[in-house]
C-alpha cells in the first residue's frame, strides 16, 4: 500500500509516463535522484562516556536508544540503519542525535518530511548493502537511485492518506495481538492448573486397551 501510494499516487486515472528504473509514474511528477529529493548523511559518533543527561533522543540503526544532553539534527527527522538493522525507517518528532550506525536525512529539499519517510520505505536498502563481513549501506549507492516526486500539496495528501490507513491497520494488528496474548495466558494457566492438580484430569486419560 505504501509503495503504491508513493510511486503511483492516489489517483489511478492520471496520465502516466514510463521512466527507466522506475516504470510508470504520474506524468506531472518530477523525476530526479534521491540525493536531490532527500539527502542522506552519516550519523555522528557518540560513546557511552560522552553521553550526558538530557532530553534529546539518540537514534541508532535499531531506533531510539536512550537520550543525550545535546543534539545535532533538528526535527522532524528521518533515520535508517547504516549498519545492523538496515532498511528500517524511523520518523523522529524531536530534535535528536543520529548515531554513527545510522543514516539520516539532513536535507529534505523542501519536500514533506512525512512523505519522504514513507517514500524511503519503498527503497530496497538490503539490495544495496555492501558485501562485507558486517553488511552496511553506502549512502552514495542510495543517492543515485531514481525517484518520482509529486508536487508538495500532493505529497501532503499522500502522507495524510497513509497516516490514516496505517493507523487503522496498526489498530487491527494491536487488537489481534491482544487476543493472541490472552489465549497464550489461558494456555499457560491451563497447563499450570493441570500439572499442579487443580484440575482433575483422570477422567480424561485414554482407556487402556482390553
Amino acid at each position: 500500500m505504501i509503495s503504491n501510494a508513493v510511486t503511483k499516487g492516489l489517483n489511478p486515472d492520471v496520465p502516466m509516463t514510463g521512466v527507466i528504473g522506475l516504470g510508470m509514474v504520474p506524468a506531472h511528477w518530477t523525476v530526479t535522484v534521491i540525493k536531490r529529493f532527500s539527502t542522506l548523511q552519516r550519523g555522528h559518533d557518540l560513546t557511552d562516556a560522552e553521553r550526558t543527561e538530557g532530553p534529546y533522543p539518540v537514534v541508532t540503526s535499531s531506533g531510539i536508544s536512550g537520550t543525550h544532553g545535546d543534539f545535532v539534527a533538528r526535527a522532524p527527522g528521518v533515520v535508517t540503519g547504516r549498519y545492523g538493522s538496515t532498511g528500517r525507517l524511523f520518523f523522529i518528532e524531536n530534535d535528536y542525535w543520529p548515531h554513527n550506525t545510522a543514516l539520516y536525512v539532513n536535507n529534505f529539499h523542501s519536500n514533506e518530511p512525512r512523505f519522504v519517510w514513507y517514500h524511503l520505505q519503498s527503497v530496497d536498502f538490503s539490495a544495496h548493502s555492501a558485501k562485507a563481513a558486517v553488511p552496511g549501506i553506502d549512502r552514495n549507492d542510495i543517492h543515485v537511485l531514481a525517484v518520482g516526486v509529486p508536487p508538495i500539496s500532493e505529497q501532503r495528501r499522500i502522507a495524510e492518506y497513509l497516516d490514516s490507513q496505517t493507523s487503522r491497520i496498526d489498530a487491527l494488528l494491536s487488537e489481534q495481538q491482544d487476543g493472541i496474548d490472552l489465549l497464550l495466558e489461558r494456555r499457560v494457566a491451563l497447563i499450570t492448573a493441570a500439572v499442579t492438580g487443580q484440575i482433575d484430569v483422570r477422567g480424561l486419560a485414554p482407556a487402556e486397551a482390553a
